[in-house]
């Protein structure tokens, strides 16, 4: 009895072989296909590296396809558009619908694709490159202005980020609140308050007298050392009773001096 390759889902150009005599054990094919199996039929169990110059197609849907002379295996019930797909030819392996994921070799790099199938981040090792595309702009030919993020930009690298609130109360001119960062060096330091209208200021702000622009009525600021960040709020001796101000601080990998 020849033997049984439709059960396995072999393609069609192995089915010559089905005038073979069963040989139980281990098979020595000879022939065009090369097609080395340890059992015919129902127990083939091995197909010779480099030898197989067909296709199979594992599974009941045929949704695994080992293509011998295209030097590929896809993965996905539509083969026209597999949802993994390995090509030896090309060095790439690519993942989801539409290839959303594409692990090139060749190339030396990564791209990933939003869900309207736009090259949105790049991973590009052979030029050093980490981009994050703007939607709707592909990553590979849209311009720096159309870009998130981009390792060949000179961003400030936040190392920390926190709040401290000064109050001050009565009469008192000048409150302070010392926070601490424990970094081990002298950061930069980039901050800002929000006033009582709920709107943010960058820091150093100041408010002018009305009667006098030069002189300032109040007045807020930060700075920062090795170990600590100190926030501090200054007013004119003709303002009096309590007030609260949150201070929000960046610190950054860049050093200050």
């Amino acid at each position: 009895m020849g033997a049984d390759y439709g059960s396995l889902g072999l393609d069609s150009q192995l089915r010559s072989l089905d005038s073979f005599p069963n040989r139980q054990g281990t098979a020595n094919y000879t022939t065009q296909t090369e097609f080395d199996v340890q059992n015919e039929g129902l127990g083939a169990t091995m197909v010779q590296s480099g030898g197989f110059r067909g296709k199979i197609y594992i599974g009941s849907d045929k949704n695994i396809m080992l293509d011998g002379p295209n030097n590929r295996i896809t993965v996905g019930t539509d083969q026209s558009n597999p949802l993994i797909s390995i090509n030896g030819t090309s060095q790439m392996i690519t993942v989801g619908t539409n290839n959303r994921i594409e692990i090139d070799a060749g190339n030396q790099r990564i791209l990933m694709k939003d869900t309207s199938d736009v090259n949105r981040i790049l991973l590009d090792s052979q030029n050093g490159d980490f981009k994050l595309s703007q939607s709707g702009n592909n990553v590979l030919t849209c311009t720096d202005d159309k870009l998130i993020w981009s390792s060949d930009f000179n961003s400030f690298k936040i190392v920390q980020a926190g709040t401290a609130t000064v109050n001050i109360a009565g009469a008192a001119y000048a409150g302070t609140t010392v926070t601490a960062h424990n970094l081990g060096y002298i950061p930069g330091i980039q901050g800002y308050l929000t006033l009582a209208s709920g709107t943010n200021a960058p820091l150093p702000y100041v408010t002018p007298q009305a009667t006098d622009p030069i002189t300032f009525s109040r007045y807020w600021r930060q700075w920062v050392d090795a170990t600590n960040v100190t926030s501090i709020y200054h007013r004119g001796t003709s303002i009096t009773g309590n007030e609260s101000y949150t201070y929000k601080y960046f610190l950054t990998r860049e050093i200050a001096n």
